[in-house]
């Protein structure tokens, strides 16, 4: 019954699946499906294009934004152990910032990217943290916090960095230590370690050229 059931879920993915791959051009991926509790993984195509290697079970994929809710699920975390307030500002958090509009921000509204408008992506002639302070004090918001939604990775990773500072730890070291044993999650990470590197799929643009996030 149980390989009956696996060719019926295997079937369904494939005719969910094989489409998708081939339309835009992805060169691998794995689907885990959920069903009365027990899991069920299937496998496609290859992790490189380069090595040919089958992805499998165990192959790691970035998970991208996606990360976004692990962040969000630390700083509530945090929030809980009385370590932070959402409903404090950043200047509690990081005094550097006090006294300027990012300062004033409410780490709530870092978490619902209605800060007051950032751009998608942090600048890129932005490369230290140094700079990324510099770029916050002198950042002035659109409008007011709370009033409109900006969808913006800045300001999500900023509730991360003032998280993980609330928790006197690193986000790699807030993340790994604490929020991934939380939940059961043995082979995901921040950081992927050296012995996981043959694990970890190649990504790429959509001109086909590697890449991976940074």
């Amino acid at each position: 019954a149980l390989a009956a059931d696996d060719a019926r879920l295997k079937a369904i993915a494939d005719a969910a699946i094989k489409p998708v791959m081939e339309k835009n051009g992805i060169p691998g991926l794995a689907v885990a499906i959920s069903v009365g509790g027990e899991n069920h993984i299937f496998t496609y195509g290859v992790m490189s294009k380069k090595t040919g290697q089958p992805v499998t079970p165990q192959t790691l994929f970035e998970l991208g934004s996606i990360s976004k809710t692990f962040t969000v699920a630390l700083s509530t975390y945090a929030e809980l152990n009385g370590e932070l307030s959402l409903s404090g500002k950043v200047g509690d958090y990081l005094p550097s910032l006090k006294g300027k509009p990012f300062g004033d921000v409410a780490l709530m509204h870092l978490g619902t990217h209605t800060a007051g408008g950032f751009p998608i992506q942090v600048p890129e002639n932005i490369k230290t943290e140094q700079q990324l302070l510099a770029y916050l004090k002198a950042w002035k918001p659109s409008y007011k916090a709370g009033t409109h939604r900006s969808y913006a990775n800045p300001s999500i990773g900023m509730l991360g960095y003032v998280t993980a500072r609330a928790m006197g730890k690193s986000f790699d070291s807030a993340m790994q230590d604490t929020l991934f044993p939380a939940l059961g999650l043995k082979n995901t990470f921040t950081t992927v370690p050296k012995a996981k590197m043959a694990d970890y799929a190649q990504g790429y643009k959509r001109t086909g050229e590697p890449a991976r996030m940074t």
